[in-house]
């Protein structure tokens, strides 16, 4: 399970067991959507990992 699992399941309303069993595809690129969440609106952008781990390991290397 990852981040769109996760948006999928909170915001979407997609039963998580089903998603065990069949998963998502991976993320290829930044995917965003808006959502109604409290009284608010918020905007979600889904990255791939392994875009997360580059951007996570190239601030290491900067520190």
């Amino acid at each position: 399970m990852g981040k769109t699992t996760i948006k999928k399941v909170v915001f979407e309303g997609a039963d998580p067991n089903e998603l065990v069993m069949f998963p998502l595809e991976p993320t290829i690129k930044t995917q965003f959507s808006v959502h109604e969440f409290l009284d608010s609106k918020i905007i979600l952008f889904d990255t791939a990992g392994q875009s997360l781990s580059n951007l996570l390991q190239d601030e290491e290397q900067q520190a």
